[in-house]
């Protein structure tokens, strides 16, 4: 098996520099760096994470959590990547890991859940069901952890959903609409329902604001959740008692923002059962980490930035490793519009 040694010799380097450039923070001259690893790939070499640990106590890895409930699961490629990217640049790697809410509040299984994963810090993609004392469990335990797509306190990264429903609203304004409508289907019409991602109140909020900066009545329509497998079956599909009325009425909006693709598809379907095309009598838009497509064509859609949550988290978690007292303010993350079909400019 090729060693660090091999490489300083091929080199005519230090072994020391050579074990430098595996180092995050090595100090090194980037050119010598390059030169080490392009070495290392071609011999085969690779830095053995068992010696690694045993010298200095740490796996080298992160831990990626997401719940093993059949609820509050949402798990996006694009922040799991985007996570990986950035360990992998620092010479991590990810271990990924489902696990009961509950656990992160009990002291004695921390220590247990990073030895089990042999990781040195935790990437918390969990929302739902989180015991009042999982934060304290984790700061009295001194564990390493930044939450994802989560909003707390502290140690926390999250796609800036306040700002996507007011940037929703703010560019259906600008294309001349007035009549704008947030659609939300939701299992639980109970404001204070666990069930409920932050998302849900922080679109709508930002969404609120907006309407009434703009001297507009805010309109939100909710309906209660239709199992998703009738969604285009119009005659059964209990969403549409719902919505074709709204949209066949005089006062119909002109506009529709959907929470997420679920509503902006079933908004589609409920359009063309009322007699209306889209984006000529209704503009819809969306929010979602790429184009809405599913309903044939694009939707235009607030492209949310989960990507770069996974960068920034993994960038973090980096950072706490080496300190763990560290504390990080809430880091709120912006997307950006990506303009489709669906939006008419009114003038």
């Amino acid at each position: 098996m090729p060693t660090q040694r091999e490489i300083a010799e091929i080199l005519g380097i230090s072994q020391r520099t050579v074990s430098e450039a595996f180092k995050e923070n090595g100090k090194i001259r980037e050119q010598t760096r390059r030169k080490i690893l392009e070495t290392a790939a071609r011999i085969g070499y690779f830095p053995n994470s068992a010696a690694q640990a045993a010298r200095t106590g740490k796996f080298g890895a992160a831990g990626f959590l997401f719940p093993n409930t059949a609820e509050g699961v949402f798990l996006p490629l694009g922040m799991v990547r985007g996570a990986i990217r950035r360990l992998n640049e620092a010479n991590m790697h990810m271990v990924i890991d489902q696990l009961a809410p509950t656990s992160l509040g009990k002291a004695e299984e921390l220590p247990r859940i990073l030895r089990h994963m042999a990781v040195d810090g935790l990437l918390i993609n969990i929302f739902h069901a989180i015991p009042p004392e999982a934060k304290h469990a984790i700061e009295v335990q001194r564990i390493p952890s930044i939450w994802l797509n989560s909003r707390q306190e502290y140690d926390c990264v999250f796609p800036d959903d306040y700002a996507h429903g007011r940037m929703a609203a703010e560019y259906l304004l600008d294309h001349g609409h007035r009549r704008i409508a947030f659609l939300r289907f939701d299992s639980s019409m109970n404001e204070q329902s666990i069930h409920r991602h932050y998302s849900v109140r922080d679109r709508i909020d930002g969404y609120t604001d907006a309407m009434q900066q703009a001297g507009l009545s805010p309109r939100l329509i909710e309906v209660p959740w239709i199992r998703w497998a009738q969604c285009f079956t119009p005659n059964k599909d209990e969403r549409l008692k719902y919505l074709v009325p709204i949209f066949a009425s005089v006062d119909r909006p002109t506009a529709i923002i959907g929470y997420g693709f679920r509503e902006v598809e079933s908004a589609v379907v409920a359009a063309l059962c009322a007699g209306l095309k889209i984006p000529d009598d209704l503009s819809l838009i969306g929010f979602h980490d790429d184009f809405i497509e599913n309903a044939g064509f694009s939707i235009d859609t607030v492209k949310l930035p989960f990507s770069e949550v996974g960068v920034k988290a993994a960038e973090l978690l980096i950072q706490k490793i080496d300190q763990p007292h560290l504390k990080f303010p809430e880091i709120p993350i912006r997307g950006r519009i990506l303009p489709g079909c669906t939006v008419r400019n009114l003038g």
